[in-house]
């Protein structure tokens, strides 16, 4: 119930097993360096947001949250990350580098919104979402052995041609699988 469970500003942090819960926002971090593992925000207005940031998160949930993580400027790296059930999207990012290996967005109304950027997206699950599973906006990605299935909106929607999709499997989607619209 606090109004932010840890703010951390030019500092680096080491955070083990721990639980958010019912947080206006449960991590706060700018100019700072997390290494996360174990962690559980839920029923938060906004599970982890960081600005001008280094962020390593594994083996986390992420659910019931208004907005799972927000992140500008930042480099996130999510390794068997759960992000689920989040009531707008899961991700939210802005020129950010990433790195999703193994981790899971489910259920969210929008799984992952990346707003310029560049990275990599490996063996992930986008199912069950509600708008589109992964929407690019001026983003750089490699994303291969993927899983963008029963979305109600498009499995893929991007604004651009400046990414590179293989070995992924596009199912059950209601909208497109991957839809290509001029956004600006």
């Amino acid at each position: 119930g606090a109004e932010t469970g840890i703010e951390a500003r030019f500092s680096t942090l080491i955070v083990k097993g721990a639980q958010f819960a019912r947080t206006a926002t449960g991590m706060l971090l700018h100019d700072s360096t997390a290494t996360l593992s174990g962690v559980v925000i839920n029923g938060s207005e906004t599970g982890l947001e960081a600005q001008d940031s280094e962020i390593e998160m594994k083996d986390s949930t992420l659910e019931q949250n208004r907005r799972a993580i927000v992140a500008r400027h930042a480099t996130l790296v999510l390794v068997a990350v759960s992000v689920r059930d989040s009531v707008q999207q899961g991700i939210t990012t802005d020129e950010c580098r990433i790195r999703f290996n193994a981790c899971e967005l489910a259920g969210n109304s929008g799984g992952a919104r990346l707003n310029g950027g560049e990275g990599h997206i490996f063996r992930t699950r986008f199912v069950h979402n509600r708008e589109s599973a992964l929407q690019l906006v001026g983003a750089r990605l490699k994303i291969n052995q993927s899983l963008f299935a029963d979305t109600s909106g498009d499995g893929i929607r991007m604004d651009d041609g400046r990414c590179v999709i293989w070995g992924s499997v596009f199912t059950g989607n209601s909208g497109y699988n991957l839809s290509r619209s001029e956004e600006h």
